[in-house]
């Protein structure tokens, strides 16, 4: 047996091509943001999208360096404390409690680039905003609707409305309407149809053009 040593210096032969490595470490930040966390997907991913081709040891490893990792194992390399406040950055943009878990839960990947587990943001989602889970029941969403007044006749109520189409041209319609008879009582083209001022000189102008009011008015 020869006592030659061939690498002396102990350095490995296969030195790492830094812009392959770059172009790799970017397209797995893309599949990480959208939670595809399979390797043999990412592979297949990897080629077919970004041209590059690689094993799935490969994936895994470099996945386990850059941080690319699932939600358990995420999560025990982080501080719960720092687990709840991801979800709370997320709830903190949506005061209206509209996202449910699952949106809640991808925004943290992809704004946060960091894949926590699906029942910690349900934990914590029902920790700090229990009310949103009622807000999204489907049974919530029923509108109770209250039929307006009748009406007595013409003249009993006037609606008005303004109208955006024409604004991009420097134009606003506003019209009041008999709601007894749908008749068109005036239309008007206003370089503002939303000024509480020409509201009224609108009203006023019919007031004196029909000589009287209505009983009631909507707008």
């Amino acid at each position: 047996m020869s006592s030659h040593n061939r690498n002396p210096a102990g350095h490995n032969q296969h030195q790492r091509d830094d812009e392959w490595e770059r172009r790799l470490k970017d397209a797995l930040r893309i599949l990480h943001r959208e939670k595809k966390t399979s390797n043999v997907q990412a592979v297949r991913r990897l080629a077919a999208q970004f041209d590059i081709h690689t094993s799935e040891s490969t994936v895994k490893r470099r996945r386990k360096e850059w941080g690319f990792t699932g939600g358990a194992t995420t999560e025990q390399s982080m501080e719960p404390e720092a687990v709840e406040q991801l979800v709370l950055d997320q709830l903190n943009k949506d005061p209206s409690d509209m996202a449910g878990v699952n949106t809640i839960w991808h925004r943290i990947a992809f704004d946060d680039e960091t894949i926590i587990c699906r029942e910690t943001v349900d934990h914590w989602m029902h920790v700090h905003r229990p009310e949103g889970f009622l807000k999204r029941d489907p049974t919530a969403k029923v509108i109770e609707r209250v039929p307006k007044p009748m009406l007595l006749g013409p003249d009993h109520r006037w609606s008005a409305d303004g109208h955006d189409k024409l604004v991009k041209f420097g134009f606003g319609v506003y019209m009041w309407v008999d709601e007894a008879t749908m008749y068109i009582l005036g239309a008007y083209l206003l370089p503002n149809n939303r000024l509480g001022s020409v509201i009224a000189w609108i009203f006023l102008d019919l007031v004196e053009r029909y000589k009287g009011v209505p009983k009631t008015t909507t707008t």
